[in-house]
């Protein structure tokens, strides 16, 4: 997943209709939710329920690609491929990368103005 893209604001701001307002209003909801979806994956994981970590990372991966985190929503795919499988020892493996690539879009939107504050900026 090297080459996917950590973001693409541009596929979010056509979502949202080129309407900036609303472009900040979802990454923040998207920043405020994803540790609590990521602390569900992980819990799905330790506690060994297939079930649940399906629906958490196929959750995730939805919500990662309507705001056009691109690279998260890949490892979130992966990890809901590895519990379809019913290969919980790769969806672990996969656990540390989501939480860096989260981390790493979060950087990413600090560094462009996108991560905190109101919808309004």
């Amino acid at each position: 997943m090297k080459d996917t893209p950590i973001f693409d604001g541009d596929d979010l701001l056509r979502r949202v209709g080129g309407d900036e307002e609303m472009y900040r209003y979802v990454l923040r909801i998207f920043l405020e939710e994803c540790p609590g979806q990521i602390a569900r994956i992980d819990a799905a994981v330790s506690a060994g329920e297939t079930a649940q970590l399906i629906y958490q990372a196929h959750t995730l991966m939805g919500s990662a690609v309507n705001v056009g985190a691109c690279a998260l929503s890949g490892f979130a795919q992966g990890i809901e491929q590895a519990a379809r499988a019913g290969d919980l020892v790769r969806a672990e493996k996969l656990r540390p990368l989501l939480l860096a690539t989260f981390e790493e879009l979060r950087k990413h939107l600090d560094e462009l103005g996108l991560s905190g504050g109101s919808a309004d900026g």
